[in-house]
């Protein structure tokens, strides 16, 4: 509307064009230099309708708005966005994506949750289902959507394309809810509907599934993921017998969060970016600017080249939103405005300028959250966090912050919009990239300082770390070794001193390969890490206690640290390689072998699958080449249905005739007769499930194949109600006992226990099933089992299953109190037990082995901490406490 900017002046008392754009100069300082004449003649331009010069200006838009009190919105910068349009909020001068006309931007797709589904699914997309064209061109014809699909998205700006593209391009219904059962009604109706679901549910919560239409289809989009139960042992635990006797909505539910059942009652999916992503995003966004003929100054080569040396892992800029925050900087301000990426405070310079909306109060506060949360190790990192949580880093005391956290600082962090309160109930940070920015300086400027406390232990903590790793690799080679001169470390056995040093031979080992470093810097970062390190047995590997290497390709950086180490430094003459040890490290090996450790090759699947696979496979092979040299080729190995039976047996019930086995094997499976037969005899008898008991074991056994799941027969249930254990254990054959073992997960539980009580142990070879299914809260049971695994384990006989791991998992209360009681365990029981403890219960572990001297030697007792401690976060120092009384015996040992 014309003459708009001419009327809002006048309401405001303004005398001129002139007069409104030195006022709007004056209360914005933070913009760029412009005289009052020209900003005068450009808003002229504006009251006229020519909103050229301003679309591509938003800053300045929104000056002048806030001058005239009105909305940035009534300046008409964009013409009106149509019902089929989706607008960038965060980059508003971006025009609005039309989803009749134009294709998504390819950022990533959905692939299934596991190996299983892979396989299952492979060469098929389940979304496009949803998709009556396909957004790509496709041979084959389009399969309506079926069935329930949980597709787990946590990238918010790919969750609010994708519904809004299924529902204005493909007029699907949409629900925004965080509770299903407010939905029932909808869900009884055939047609296919689309769920943002915005909290977490628990297997309860999918209750309101179970009304789905048999026709309906349901894709659930949520940014987490479906809570199906992961306890499936067979593959089928929908059919085991607690299922079987469960009523029919509990069995309905089973079936529904059962992870590994015959029936997909929900498909779990996961949305993956694909490979380069930043830069795919980057350049979708140039040529759309470039399009619609803006004013760009985004430069996708200089942008990548920069976010390559400050966030090379993707740690800072995760989401498609910080892409998009980091764009439109640079739209306006081009690659200039971006800061220095090894300067310090360049995450600062960098938020200034996303945050010129925050005055310096707001940006205080900000500040003070991120170093308060960033120090305070039993508060997690990622993720939000209950208002109590943020309120307890008010009370903690850190020395190392001389402004403190204050109450009104948190509720102030409130009002002003820096931390949001969710669907869920709680509050996170509003942009987690801001709060990771300023960590980033915390870790930068500690570096630089060389205070390890402010960062050491940090990296025991997953998300922590890799803000540190952010950090160090983008340092250069010189403020590598500046930092390393700078360190101070009066414990060498602490959490920090572990982290730090451990942090540095990791990052420092490029810069080896390449013959970079000073020998000073070698020898100090090789004596500190070795002091730590023990030749134990010539089959233990060489680990750093700080990082796990849960994964290939965790195992793989690993290998390819040591590789790069023993390729471009110099050995210190006191460090002695041997058996594994000069596999990791082969260039410093006196050996003439080839290494005997070496990652598996990627195949072309995982190729295609696993891209960070065959990247790291590539860099791998880089170090192979320098390698190659040492060794001579020799040595390198290249290794690739009737009516009779049912008359038949009723008469046998009744006592007339001896129960024949070929009669059940017309009968079993099929229902209706074995639901007559079983209302015939009265399932309360005893006197006919003993009689009809052996033939129908024995039909069982003669037809395996075909009776692979006796529960599912009436008649096995009626009689495994019926019978106690003894009564249908006794006179069984071995054959047919054995095959009750294999039947656990179909036999009550009273059977497994009584038959894990009774059987000899030399039965072991039988009883892993039962193992297996032994109920939780009878893990008793089980040590009889555990003990003579150790005293005769067979590779070829043995029960070839870690009864410690089944243990923890059904009760590691249980398993806690046992360790605990001296004379429950033999000791090569209990450091089985330990061995196989997971790490969460690492802090109750070391308490016991502080307490039980007699449970695991010193040698031992290294291993067990080097294992957990890469994971203990705020519990290290107790962890180190099992070895801390012998630390300076097991330094001399080695260096």
């Amino acid at each position: 509307m014309q003459n708009l900017i001419t009327q809002a002046r006048e309401r405001q008392h303004i005398t001129s064009n002139d007069a409104l754009a030195h006022e709007v100069i004056q209360a914005h300082p933070e913009l760029p230099p412009m005289k009052s004449r020209s900003l005068s003649a450009k808003i002229g331009l504006l009251d006229k309708g020519d909103t050229g010069w301003w679309r591509t200006r938003p800053q300045w838009a929104e000056a002048l708005a806030s001058i005239l009190m009105i909305d940035v919105t009534d300046l008409g910068l964009h013409t009106a966005t149509s019902t089929h349009s989706f607008e960038v909020q965060e980059f508003p001068e971006l025009p609005p994506i039309d989803f009749l006309t134009e294709e998504l931007p390819n950022l990533g797709q959905a692939r299934s949750s596991d190996e299983i589904e892979i396989r299952k699914y492979v060469g098929s997309d389940v979304i496009e289902n949803w998709v009556p064209y396909q957004l790509r061109p496709s041979s084959g014809r389009v399969i309506p959507p079926s069935g329930v699909t949980w597709l787990e998205i946590s990238d918010q700006f790919c969750t609010k394309l994708l519904t809004n593209f299924l529902q204005i391009r493909f007029k699907r219904e949409v629900l925004c809810t965080a509770d299903l059962s407010s939905i029932v009604a909808r869900l009884r109706r055939p047609t296919p509907v689309v769920i943002n679901l915005s909290r977490r549910l628990n297997a309860e919560d999918l209750r309101p599934l179970m009304a789905l239409h048999e026709q309906g289809a349901v894709l659930i989009i949520s940014p987490f993921p479906p809570p199906l139960r992961a306890d499936s042992r067979y593959g089928d635990d929908v059919a085991c017998w607690e299922a079987r006797q469960a009523s029919e909505d509990e069995r309905a539910l089973r079936c529904l969060t059962s992870k590994l059942g015959f029936h997909d009652y929900i498909k779990p999916l996961v949305w993956q970016f694909n490979t380069g992503w930043r830069t795919d995003l980057l350049a979708w966004i140039e040529k759309r600017v470039s399009h619609f003929g803006l004013d760009s100054l985004i430069n996708v080569s200089q942008i990548m080249d920069w976010l390559n040396r400050f966030d090379n892992d993707g740690n800072l800029f995760c989401q498609s939103l910080d892409i998009f925050s980091l764009a439109r900087l640079c739209h306006h301000s081009g690659e200039r405005a971006l800061p220095n990426f090894i300067e310090l405070g360049a995450g600062n310079k960098l938020l200034d300028k996303f945050r010129h909306d925050l005055n310096s109060r707001d940006l205080g506060i900000l500040r003070r959250l991120v170093a308060s949360r960033w120090l305070n190790l039993e508060t997690a990192w990622n993720g939000a966090l209950s208002w109590d949580e943020w309120r307890s880093l008010i009370d903690q005391n850190l020395n190392v912050l001389s402004d403190q956290l204050t109450e009104i600082d948190l509720q102030r962090s409130l009002d002003a919009g820096i931390i949001n309160e969710e669907a869920n109930g709680l509050f996170e940070f509003a942009t987690p990239l801001h709060a990771s920015l300023l960590a980033r300086d915390l870790v930068r400027s500690a570096i630089a300082d060389g205070n390890i406390e402010m960062w050491g232990a940090a990296v025991f903590d997953e998300p922590r770390r890799k803000i540190i790793d952010t950090v160090i690799n983008s340092l250069q080679t010189t403020d590598l070794e500046s930092a390393v001169d700078r360190l101070t470390t009066s414990d060498p056995w602490s959490p920090a001193s572990i982290g730090v040093e451990e942090t540095f031979f990791q990052a420092l080992s490029r810069h080896a390969w390449k013959s970079e470093l000073k020998q000073s810097i070698v020898d100090r970062i090789l004596k500190a890490i070795w002091a730590r390190e023990t030749t134990f047995e010539q089959f233990d590997a060489p680990r750093l206690w700080s990082r796990p290497y849960s994964d290939k390709l965790g195992e793989w950086r690993w290998m390819q640290t040591c590789w790069r180490w023993s390729l471009g430094a110099q050995r210190p003459a006191s460090l002695r390689i041997e058996g594994l040890t000069a596999d990791y490290f082969p260039g410093w090996s006196d050996s003439a072998i080839w290494p005997a450790v070496l990652p598996s090759i990627p195949s072309i699947e995982s190729d295609k699958e696993n891209t960070s696979l065959a990247l790291e496979w590539k860099e791998f092979m880089r170090l192979a080449i320098d390698l190659s040299d040492k060794f001579d080729p020799i040595w390198i190995h290249c290794s690739k249905e009737s009516s009779d039976p049912l008359f038949a047996l009723t008469l046998a019930w009744e006592g007339q005739w001896t129960p024949r086995t070929e009669w059940w094997e017309h009968l079993i499976y099929h229902r209706w007769a074995e639901e007559l037969l079983v209302h015939t005899v009265t399932s309360g008898d005893k006197k006919a499930a003993g009689w009809l008991w052996p033939s129908f074991i024995s039909a069982l056994t003669r037809r395996e194949k075909l009776f692979n799941r006796p529960c599912l027969s009436e008649v096995w249930q009626w009689i495994m109600s019926t019978l106690s254990p003894e009564e249908i254990l006794e006179g069984r054959s071995d054959q047919e006992i054995a095959h009750l073992c294999a039947w656990a997960p179909d036999l009550p539980p009273s059977i497994r226990i009584h038959l894990l009580n009774t059987l000899p142990i030399e039965w072991n070879k039988h009883v892993k099933p039962l193992i297996e299914w032994c109920p939780e809260q009878r893990c008793d049971v089980l040590l009889r089992w555990m003990e003579a695994c150790i005293s005769f384990y067979d590779i070829d006989n043995g029960i070839n299953i870690d009864i410690e791991k089944k243990i923890w998992s059904a009760n590691p209360n249980y398993a806690l109190r046992i360790l605990e009681d001296v004379d429950a365990l033999s000791i090569d029981a209990a450091k089985k037990m330990i061995h196989c403890a997971p790490s969460e219960f690492a802090y109750e572990i070391s308490s016991i082995l502080c307490k039980r001297h007699e449970l695991l030697d010193q040698e031992e007792r290294i291993r067990w901490v080097k294992r957990h401690l890469c994971t203990s976060g705020r519990r290290a120092r107790h962890i180190l406490s099992v070895i801390s009384g012998n630390s300076w015996s097991i330094t001399s040992k080695v260096y």
